[in-house]
């Protein structure tokens, strides 16, 4: 395996996808607890929340949680205007970038008082998890998964825990077990958000800095050593096929 395919490799093991799922849970638990109510991660309960506001006449209860969404979707622009501008020709590159974008996005929501609005908070929390979800999204040699969702990962550990047990598939039960891994690394996080948050409020986001810190460490400490299957041009093409509407994961 050549040198920049093995560098690609590092993001894509099994420790990483597991630091990054448990800056996951924890930018939710967060998101909710300290600023608003609202989930400035996943996308999914924000739009019910603005369907119901709008339902129920409430513009203010419909406005907090859509600005998120929209800094969500501004952010994997973004990820994806950095890739094929600066970026395409080393993943690991790519990646390195968007681990400091998202630790300076993040320290500086620390910064905002809990006396302020919760909007500005919450655009720069969804902006670093967009920047996550696009630029992550492999661990192994095989297996998609998502470092803020736990729905997609759910159901592919529940299908490789089926065909592990039942269908007497070892390699599916290993899948069954890596996955299980990157759920309970997200409830984790989760959980220690919303201990942190209780105690440190508004500052209980910079815990996060550390993992993505030592994520980012990682990166240089271990691009020489880690080798996995495949190769560069497979591990691009994966980013390429979903900005062509051919996702490579399920969320």
């Amino acid at each position: 395996m050549d040198t920049k395919a093995r560098e690609s490799a590092v993001t894509e093991t099994l420790g990483f996808g597991m630091l990054l799922a448990s800056v996951g849970g924890f930018m939710d638990a967060y998101s909710y607890i300290v600023r608003g109510n609202v989930f400035a991660t996943g996308q999914t309960g924000n739009l019910v929340l603005v369907a119901v506001g709008l339902a129920q006449g409430n513009i203010r209860g419909m406005l907090d949680p859509l600005v998120p969404i929209l800094a969500f979707g501004i952010g994997n622009l973004a990820a994806w205007h950095l890739f094929y501008s600066r970026s395409r020709e080393n993943m690991l590159v790519y990646q390195r970038r968007i681990l400091v974008c998202s630790i300076l996005s993040l320290f500086v929501a620390g910064l905002i008082p809990g006396t302020w609005s919760h909007v500005i908070a919450n655009t720069l929390i969804a902006i670093a998890s967009s920047l996550h979800y696009t630029a992550f999204r492999k661990f192994g040699p095989s297996e998609n998964y998502s470092c803020i969702f736990s729905t997609g990962n759910l159901r592919s550990c529940a299908d490789h825990l089926y065909k592990g047990i039942l269908r007497k598939d070892k390699a599916s039960l290993t899948k069954a077990f890596r996955y299980a891994c990157i759920l309970l690394s997200f409830l984790a996080g989760a959980a220690a958000g919303g201990l942190a948050s209780g105690v440190l409020y508004e500052k209980a986001i910079w815990l996060v800095l550390v993992v993505l810190a030592t994520a980012l460490a990682l990166t240089y400490v271990l691009a020489h050593g880690t080798a996995l299957p495949g190769n560069r041009e497979q591990r691009e093409q994966g980013l390429i096929q979903v900005a062509h509407g051919q996702p490579t994961h399920r969320i």
